[in-house]
């Protein structure tokens, strides 16, 4: 028997939760100039199959959709999120049948995942989220995603870009949108990638990939 139940405090703490990412994830889309994407950003949170499930396993500094993992061993609530947000990479797996493939997630959607993971990182740390913290997690995740390696090597380079003006400023800012344009670019006429890729050779250069920058360290 589970012990999480539907509170008046879990209903308003993740509703508090959710209005905060929603918040920044806006603000730093205006930063973009894509304002439009960022006021409807992640509004399918406030669906039924959504809202009610994940504010039922709300605790404080946890994702709700981890908690139902843990509990079922999958989260019905994330199943319906990644097919109705096309900025997370899941929304573009392709052709399982076939070994699956992912497809590269085009500009605009990349850019909101950043946004996504910066004000994730806001809404989960507050006051202690800075470019540091969000280089820090995404270091630690982005070997083990099966996102696009065009689409993971431009979120690297964003991300450490935004941690490097931090340091520099105190400030935690997305870049000017024409470098991240010509960022996009450049990653992927130098990667030379099809828009689709074979999950297995992800998986197989992400593994390659770590081992690399650790033998670097």
């Amino acid at each position: 028997m589970t012990k999480y139940k539907l509170t008046p405090y879990r209903f308003f703490n993740h509703l508090k939760t959710v209005m905060m990412h929603k918040y920044y994830v806006f603000r730093y889309m205006c930063q973009c100039g894509m304002p439009i994407r960022g006021l409807f950003h992640d509004t399918s949170k406030f669906s039924i199959t959504e809202f009610l499930t994940n504010a039922k396993y709300y605790e404080k500094g946890i994702s709700p959709i981890e908690i139902q993992r843990k509990e079922f061993g999958y989260a019905k609530a994330w199943f319906h999120h990644k097919g109705m947000n096309p900025h997370h990479y899941e929304y573009w797996v392709d052709k399982l049948d076939d070994g699956g493939f992912m497809t590269r997630m085009p500009f605009k959607y990349s850019v909101e995942s950043i946004c996504d993971i910066m004000a994730a990182n806001k809404a989960y740390l507050g006051k202690e989220s800075n470019g540091k913290t969000i280089l820090e997690w995404w270091s630690k995740w982005k070997y083990k995603s099966t996102r696009h390696i065009d689409n993971r090597d431009f979120n690297t380079e964003i991300i450490e870009k935004i941690n490097s003006d931090y340091e520099k400023t105190g400030r935690t800012e997305l870049p000017d949108i024409k470098y991240m344009k010509d960022c996009w670019n450049y990653v992927v006429s130098t990667n030379h990638n099809p828009t689709q890729m074979r999950l297995y050779y992800i998986i197989q250069k992400n593994f390659n990939d770590e081992i690399n920058m650790r033998n670097k360290k």
